[in-house]
């Protein structure tokens, strides 16, 4: 990559950290919290695919809804986080610079 300016170059290196970090701590958020949420929801989700849709669904729902929370709470996770690091930088920034 070429930059114009040193500032371009430390502004490219700072998001490429926050999307990182981001990353890393939502991963990190997901391992502890999925098992949560799905055992809290899992039983629910089955009985009511069993209802509307009858039997024989459950293991399939099962596995289908495990990765959708996993996903889930990732995403929850990163937007949330990559919120914080905009915003505590955006503070930050504002405090020293203006």
């Amino acid at each position: 990559m070429k930059f114009d300016n040193q500032r371009e170059a430390g502004q490219t290196i700072f998001i490429q950290t926050a999307y990182w970090l981001a990353n890393l701590l939502a991963l990190f958020f997901a391992f502890l919290m999925t098992p949560f949420v799905y055992g809290n929801t899992v039983e629910w989700v089955q009985r009511f695919t069993a209802d509307q849709y009858g039997y024989g669904f459950g293991d399939l729902i099962a596995i289908v809804w495990w990765v959708l929370i996993a996903g889930l709470v990732f995403c929850i996770a990163r937007m949330t986080t990559a919120m914080l690091i905009v915003t505590g930088a955006f503070a930050i920034a504002t405090r020293f610079f203006l």
